[in-house]
């Protein structure tokens, strides 16, 4: 086998579907995250501005590029979520009575939204991908 063999890539089945649901997914979960930090910091008798600047700004540095299905800033945004799973987890493993029914949601959006930006990343690329082979063919 030679050093120049093109590995064949395969079509992955309902493609546009499994990207519409994905990205619709990734959307509604990055919203709650979002809006969940708000609700924490902005209405809480113990929350503050910058504790909340700290937080939402970091996942809004993507989000021009997330909006035009950049696969890049997909997978950018998975190492920006990685903090914010770190951080649910050991919110979660604190004693007892310091977890609060949020600590929960956040690692569950936290989670949701790595693998979400993850397939959507990849399956964007698949798309792209098979876009561009087929707009070639056609021409030929």
């Amino acid at each position: 086998m030679s050093e120049n063999t093109v590995k064949e890539v395969k079509r992955i089945a309902n493609l546009d579907n499994k990207l519409h649901w994905g990205l619709r997914l990734h959307w509604l979960c990055y919203g709650a995250l979002i809006a969940l930090y708000s609700w924490l910091n902005l209405t809480h008798e113990n929350g503050a501005w910058g504790v909340w600047l700290f937080q939402v700004v970091p996942l809004l540095l993507p989000l021009w590029s997330m909006l035009k299905a950049n696969h890049k800033a997909y997978s950018w945004f998975c190492f920006i979520i990685l903090f914010y799973f770190t951080a649910a987890v050991v919110s979660v493993g604190m004693p007892a009575e310091h977890v609060k029914g949020y600590h929960w949601l956040q690692v569950i959006l936290s989670i949701t939204l790595f693998f979400t930006a993850m397939m959507c990343s990849r399956w964007i690329q698949y798309q792209k991908y098979w876009r561009e082979h087929d707009k070639n063919s056609a021409a030929e």
